[in-house]
């Protein structure tokens, strides 16, 4: 059996669903081929029969054919996409189709009745995962078609994007005209069309793909006032050229709207599921011929004859990535712009470099929240177990080192001492984060469930900034010591604990360390990435801790210790909804 199933959307992008009460089903128009007779014909020729619209060959954009079986026979189904229409649904076969309705994607997800399989299989390919647990078709894409989509939308995403704008703009991130332009031009919500439209436009981050065994989201849409941060640090120009890590569609064509006609955009991503999302949305919205959306491992680079004379102005990579890839830095040009959720010592840091060859130098580092890359630079996050005890070592930048006896230093017990640095509630530690996995030997995460009786405190957060010295480890703690019933509001004490034969020693060193950054750098110093090539000589490095990468050596320097006082180098209050805090 072969026909064309027509996904035909209106000037508001609702999908036409026609009831069919003796299966009770909804489904899309649709119909068998006539011998001889062209898909494009097929699909005009049942719209007006069945739903009385008109619509010309031409205006038909063929997806793709979806291929399974049903009742013992072969069904081949073309995949018909149609914006370009005149008419009003009307019952046409009552004997097939008892009413039209008009229906936006997500509605779709909620129908009290069941879809038709071969319909819904059709919707999944003109909005890539809209509809969970279909049964699977072998699908055959075509290749990109030059029929274009007109993009309706309801009247309620424009108002809620142009209140998203004005959200973003109160609180300082659209701080510019081209940004609150872009932002109140790129329709997100078709980027996200299994979410209702007030989730779409919600000031958050949406994950789009989750990972089968853990759980965690492995895709994402990135929250809107991180991306307004990133696009901002990247210094975009109208007719720069920009590669983006990372796809999904919604950024790239943020970027396309700030780099302009003359500009180019070039989107990698390694998850082909992901891909064709992108592609499909950029369709679907009108930017293909915009951006380039090329499947591939992002973590090197842009194929070479997509990569300009002279590098690309700017690099955003959207996954957090736990090294700066050699490939973006050869391909960068000369004073253009990497920005990217880079990990330090496990913390993640959205940060803004400028090629200042042969170094990076950073503009702007605030805490953020990604999904981790994959591919070649993917990491492993797997804790080193403490014998039996239910803890575990992560060593993230520093070489690990022998945990023996350790299990049996937690058994017993150890130091206990408490610095007298409090915090508030919600202030925000990225500084101290940071100095702790850069300027102390040892460092680690020590990783443990936070309500497991015993000798060791762990924090309810995610894990304990720690070191271990020989056969010895100490490990960050907080107490509350005060609380604000009027406010809502707590104040936490650094506390630190000791174990092993040089407990104690440990201890001091951490609780010195958090004297430091309480005394000379809390709220007044943002450190300085230096960033050059794995290998470059000591000699050659400024002044700072060093973070050794595969493909680069980072120089952690802080003013006041490594460099004069000077103001905070670009401190950005942003919260970033780090999964750290």
């Amino acid at each position: 059996m072969a026909g064309v199933a027509v996904v035909v959307t209106n000037d508001r992008g609702q999908v036409l669903l026609g009831w069919n009460a003796s299966r009770a089903v909804w489904e899309l128009p649709a119909g068998k081929v006539e011998p001889g007779e062209a898909f494009e014909a097929t699909a005009v020729r049942e719209l007006a029969e069945e739903a009385g619209l008109q619509a010309r060959p031409e205006s038909v954009l063929l997806l793709g054919t979806l291929c399974d079986s049903t009742h013992g026979f072969t069904r081949v189904t073309e995949i018909a996409r149609l914006t370009d229409f005149t008419g009003e649904p009307t019952v046409r076969e009552p004997e097939l189709i008892t009413r039209w309705e008009w229906h936006t994607p997500f509605a779709v997800r909620n129908l009290p009745q069941p879809l038709f399989t071969a319909s819904a299989q059709a919707l999944n390919v003109v909005w890539p995962g809209l509809l969970p647990d279909v049964p699977p078709a072998h699908h055959t894409p075509r290749p990109a078609g030059g029929v274009p989509l007109k993009f309706g939308e309801p009247t309620a995403a424009v108002r809620l994007r142009e209140q998203l704008v004005h959200d973003l703009t109160e609180a300082g991130w659209t701080d510019t005209p081209e940004l609150r332009r872009a932002f109140t031009t790129v329709p997100r919500h078709a980027f996200l069309p299994e979410q209702s439209l007030p989730r779409a436009y919600a000031n958050e981050a949406v994950a789009t793909v989750y990972d089968q065994g853990s759980g965690r989201s492995m895709s994402s849409v990135s929250q809107p006032e991180m991306q307004a941060v990133m696009l901002h640090r990247a210094n975009l120009r109208p007719g720069a050229n920009v590669l983006e890590i990372g796809g999904g569609g919604y950024n790239a064509c943020l970027i396309a709207e700030l780099v302009g006609p003359h500009g180019s955009v070039v989107c990698m991503e390694i998850d082909p599921y992901v891909h064709a999302r992108t592609e499909r949305f950029l369709a679907e919205t009108g930017y293909a011929g915009r951006v380039r959306a090329v499947l591939g491992d992002g973590t090197r680079g842009a194929p070479g004859e997509l990569i300009p004379a002279d590098g690309f102005d700017a690099i955003i990579v959207t996954v957090a990535s736990n090294d700066v890839a050699r490939y973006w830095t050869n391909q960068l040009a000369q004073g253009g712009h990497l920005v990217m959720p880079l990990r330090i010592g496990g913390f993640t840091r959205a940060v803004g470099l400028r090629n200042e060859d042969p170094a990076l130098m950073s503009t702007e580092i605030s805490p953020c929240g990604f999904v981790p890359m994959q591919g070649a630079g993917r990491w492993d996050e797997t804790a080193a177990p403490l014998g039996d005890t239910g803890y575990g070592i992560r060593w993230e930048d520093t070489p690990p080192s022998a945990l023996d006896g350790l299990d049996r230093a937690l058994a017993v017990g150890g130091t206990e001492l408490w610095t007298g640095v409090t915090v508030r509630g919600g202030e925000t530690l990225e500084d101290l984060q940071l100095w702790l996995a850069t300027s102390l030997p040892g460092f680690c995460r020590m990783e443990g469930d936070p309500d497991r009786p015993g000798l060791v405190r762990l924090p309810k957060r995610s894990g304990a900034e720690a070191i271990v010295l020989g056969r010895s480890l100490a490990c960050l703690m907080t107490e509350r010591r005060e609380h604000d019933e009027a406010e809502g509001t707590s104040t936490w004490e650094f506390g630190v604990q000791g174990f092993g034969p040089d407990g104690k020693a440990a201890a001091d060193t951490l609780a010195a360390a958090v004297h430091t950054w309480d005394r000379d750098l809390r709220g007044r110093a943002t450190p300085r990435l230096t960033v050059m090539p794995a290998g470059t000589p000591d000699s050659a490095l400024p002044a700072g801790d060093v973070v050794e990468k595969n493909d680069c050596r980072i120089v952690v320097s802080w003013p006041g210790r490594d460099e004069a006082p000077a103001p905070a180098v670009g401190r950005n209050t942003a919260s970033g909804r780090s999964d750290e805090q």
